[in-house]
């Protein structure tokens, strides 16, 4: 159970790291079109 809840919570974390990464780099390419 717990460990479950951590691992679930560190795969949001990616995804949620990934989505930011992805505006972050959507947000500069628009910059510097």
């Amino acid at each position: 159970e717990e460990l479950s809840k951590l691992g679930g919570g560190l795969i949001r974390n990616i995804i949620k790291g990934n989505l930011l990464k992805g505006n972050l780099d959507f947000v500069e390419v628009a910059v510097n079109a």
